[in-house]
């Protein structure tokens, strides 16, 4: 997970500032019994990615300029250069979906199983539609599928007149 860039955490960015590899270091957040033990590594953040934060903020500190992560991975395998970062987007897709999937979950105060599971699965099913269309469109404008080409609210609206309107 993201780690909360608390003091000490931007004094541990601050000692590895120099360094272009990923940094893994033993970190200890917390006292006594309060306390908890992690590694912490640390990323530069890509070029791509500093001019857009720039262009949000006028000036960059020090740690601004890289991602720290808190993970219970071994340091062999957090050191990797991209490991941690590609594992919390593909991860962060997934909790996203389950929240996107509520835009299109009808609202109901039944007590009915039946009927909240069928508008459960009718959500997971527009989710999936809308998941497909985006592909499909981002395949035949000839461009990578990183974000939606069409809204979901859009596409719930269509599909909202297709019902109503028949």
């Amino acid at each position: 997970m993201p780690a909360v860039k608390y003091q000490t955490v931007k004094q541990a960015i601050a000692a590895h500032h120099n360094s272009t590899a990923a940094c893994v270091v033993r970190f200890t957040l917390g006292e006594d019994e309060k306390s908890a033990r992690f590694n912490l590594a640390i990323y530069p953040v890509p070029k791509e990615r500093l001019k857009n934060r720039s262009r949000k903020k006028k000036k960059l500190s020090l740690h601004d300029l890289y991602f720290a992560f808190a993970t219970n991975l071994p340091k062999s395998v957090a050191e990797s250069v991209s490991y941690i970062p590609q594992e919390y987007r593909r991860r962060w897709g997934i909790e996203t979906g389950y929240r996107v999937q509520g835009m299109v979950k009808a609202k109901t105060t039944s007590k009915n199983y039946v009927l909240r599971l069928t508008y459960r699965l009718a959500a997971v099913f527009m989710y999936n539609v809308w998941q497909y269309a985006n592909f499909l469109l981002s395949r035949a404008l000839k461009q990578p599928f990183l974000k939606p080409v069409v809204a979901l609210k859009r596409l719930a609206a269509h599909f909202e007149g297709f019902i109503v309107g028949g």
